[in-house]
């Protein structure tokens, strides 16, 4: 399992952390992630996921095997002791920081290149905290980093100085921990967090202190004060962050990540709507995957996704820009079902928004016309052609009373309507479905075998989906599984 272990390594060191380190987190510090045992995280993944499992192996599509090259390369061409460095990885680590953000939705990469690029410029307040059981350990281990990094090593009597082309590191060791920071002033705050427990953010910070007591024992786990980790997983609402949690966890039938948003809602009445707008999976799972994902939500949060749809919406001009976002808004606020689809893994994806309301769609046909928009009667389907600036928005009211605004072929979409699947029996989302919340405002399905086969052929069954769930006036759950 040596290769899945650097693979899963140089992927998510961007989120890591750790336990005895975790006194060397000062309270100025806005957040820390820590890791336990990850090469046993990696193990379970890989029994979990076919596709992992089929990414690392010889037999698949051996990733693992390109990693383990590197290594080798790594050793031979610049004296690194893998070794040691997969030493330090196995036991608990910190990535602890202040001064900048986070994106929960950081790119992972599978470049062996990423995890050196990532240390050479760490930020001014970051730190990584690596626990060591002697001073010997960490001796020997900052002399692997300095020469992964290429690094010439400089000692002074407060630190130590990692010093590349384009970057400048500092560290610092003791009989417990290696530091490696991006700045000095990084180093002698994670110091003086150890030498006085008052500096410490687990102890000054009750909100900091709870969540290592409660998810400590887990894969991975972290703490983010304020705006410290940016969210772009649901639909924006109306907040002010007071603190953030994660937690992650394998089990026997995938990844299973807990993002807690404790929030102040900016207005307390749409907090109490929102509490009501979960919406129970079995009324999600009948809308239709278009393609190799799909976003639903709750009609009550049907004013919060204008965000989702401009995502996917090529169309530009003053009809577009203008007028077509507002007349949209109006759609999704007058709603019963929303649902947005299509396809990413082509040349020219392709995005449906479908809608469905109580009082149809005349009022949507009226704007339309006044943009010169001519609807036509085909085979009991309404059909209209909106263009603007080169691109082309094509609306679609069904027989069965729903409106589809969509980038396909007006004949293209009515004849593959009735062949794609419902979310509900999606194989993807089958084998998740056990995982996730029970209910939630938003959730979206990506197929990640589909998206993939384009690149390496057939691949066996694999999705990601994220849910957002209003839990109550203070705390907002988001949800990643992945299999």
């Amino acid at each position: 399992m040596k290769g899945a272990f650097w693979l899963f390594f140089l992927s998510i060191i961007p989120i890591i952390t750790m336990a005895g380190a975790i006194d060397y987190v000062h309270a100025d510090q806005d957040f820390y992630v820590l890791v336990n045992n990850l090469e046993g995280g990696l193990n379970n993944l890989a029994r979990a996921s076919e596709l992992y499992s089929y990414v690392i192996s010889d037999s698949g599509l051996a990733i693992g095997r390109v990693i383990q090259n590197f290594a080798e390369t790594i050793s031979y061409e610049q004296g690194v002791d893998v070794s040691v460095i997969e030493k330090a990885l196995k036991k608990p680590f910190v990535l602890t920081g202040k001064g900048a953000s986070l994106s929960i939705n950081t790119i992972i990469s599978v470049d062996p290149n990423y995890f050196v690029e990532l240390l050479k410029h760490l930020g001014e307040g970051f730190a990584v905290i690596f626990e060591v059981d002697t001073t010997e350990e960490a001796s020997t281990l900052l002399q692997n980093f300095a020469r992964l990094l290429k690094a010439r090593l400089k000692s002074f009597p407060t630190s130590y100085q990692l010093v590349t082309e384009e970057s400048l590191l500092y560290s610092w060791m003791d009989e417990d921990v290696l530091i490696l920071a991006g700045s000095e002033p990084a180093i002698f705050d994670a110091i003086e967090a150890k030498n006085d427990p008052s500096h410490r953010l687990i102890n000054v910070s009750s909100s900091a202190s709870e969540t290592y007591r409660e998810a400590s024992s887990t894969w991975i786990s972290g703490y983010f004060s304020k705006e410290s980790l940016t969210l772009d997983l649901g639909v924006q609402l109306s907040v002010e962050t007071k603190y953030v949690t994660l937690s992650a966890t394998v089990t026997e039938s995938g990844l299973v990540a807990d993002v807690v948003q404790n929030v102040a809602f900016l207005a307390t009445d749409v907090a109490q709507d929102l509490i009501k707008a979960n919406t129970n999976l079995e009324e999600l799972e009948p809308q239709k995957v278009m393609g190799d994902y799909l976003v639903t939500l709750s009609p009550e949060v049907g004013t919060f996704a204008m965000n989702e749809f401009k995502k996917w919406v090529v169309a530009r001009g003053e009809a577009t820009d203008s007028s077509l976002y507002p007349l949209v808004e109006d759609l999704l606020r007058s709603a019963q079902a929303i649902s947005l689809s299509g396809t990413v893994a082509v040349p020219t994806p392709t995005f449906s928004l479908i809608l469905k309301a109580k009082d149809g769609f005349d009022e949507a046909w009226n704007q339309l016309e006044t943009w010169g928009v001519e609807a036509e009667l085909k085979g009991g389907w309404k059909i209209g052609r909106l263009e603007s600036d080169g691109a082309t928005l094509y609306f679609l009211e069904s027989p069965g009373n729903f409106l589809a605004l969509t980038s396909m072929e007006p004949q293209n979409f009515i004849n593959l309507f009735p062949s794609f699947p419902t979310l509900g029996v999606a194989p993807g989302y089958s084998i998740l479905r056990e995982n996730l919340l029970p209910d939630c405002v938003f959730l979206t399905f990506m197929d990640v075998s589909s998206i993939l086969s384009g690149i390496f052929g057939k691949l066996p069954v694999s999705a990601l989906i994220a849910q957002q769930r209003i839990e109550s006036d203070e705390t907002i759950r988001y949800r990643l599984v992945f299999r």
